[in-house]
């Protein structure tokens, strides 16, 4: 199997980074190939900071490397904020799997913690 995994690398080396590249090294040692592709925070300043929303750039690279590869799977680690949710369509483009791992809440919670005024946020929750 080979999967190609996608991650947004935080300025400081944050858990995050530090999973990612874990999980990697574990696949790899269970025989699974995997190749990262990272996107670095460090490479977004100014108006590029805009591309946290929508990064296209992204989207079309990590297509054209689902094209070129021949991978089995894509795996989205942090998309926050250089590789973009664009990213996630890319596989789709290229009809390969997608999965996500999230080890945060910032899909779900603008400040990434699910936290408020010292307690847990439902605010932005809506009920069914």
């Amino acid at each position: 199997m080979r999967v190609l995994m996608v991650h947004s690398p935080y300025r400081l080396t944050a858990g995050e980074d530090v999973s990612a590249a874990i999980e990697a090294e574990l696949l790899g040692k269970a025989g699974i190939s995997v190749e990262r592709l990272d996107f670095p925070n460090a490479s977004l300043h100014g108006a590029g900071v805009l591309r946290a929303l929508w990064n296209e750039p992204a989207r079309r690279q990590v297509e054209n490397r689902l094209h070129q590869g021949g991978f089995d799977l894509l795996h989205v680690q942090n998309t926050f904020l250089a590789a973009s949710p664009a990213v996630v369509a890319a596989g789709r483009g290229a009809g390969v799997p997608v999965v996500a791992t999230l080890r945060n809440l910032r899909l779900l919670c603008p400040a990434g913690t699910g936290w408020r005024a010292g307690a847990a946020c439902r605010a932005c929750r809506t009920t069914v």
